[in-house]
């Protein structure tokens, strides 16, 4: 299945999400002119899901991190996971 929503890398800086190539082209704005609608309700549709999303990757960071150094792809898996989180945090 092919994603509707603008594919990343995205930002956030001054409140808004843009994307982090692409200049200004600010992402989750119902109103975004640079935007088709149907673009602009998958990102925001998106942007919705978030919390969810790292809620699902706290949750394999925990089921990854006692096979972190015995597994090479739970080690994969949780440093992946470790990075989002952090990113989603603010703190990558």
């Amino acid at each position: 299945m092919e994603a509707k929503h603008t594919p990343g890398p995205w930002t956030y800086e001054y409140g808004a999400v843009y994307h982090a190539e692409k200049g200004r082209l600010i992402l989750a704005d119902r109103d975004n002119p640079n935007t088709s609608p149907t673009e602009r309700d998958a990102n925001m549709r998106f942007c919705a899901v978030g919390p969810d999303l790292l809620e699902a990757l706290e949750e394999i960071k925990r089921n990854c991190e006692p096979w972190n150094e015995a597994d090479k792809m739970a080690g994969r898996l949780f440093r992946i996971a470790d990075f989002a989180i952090r990113k989603a945090r603010g703190e990558a």
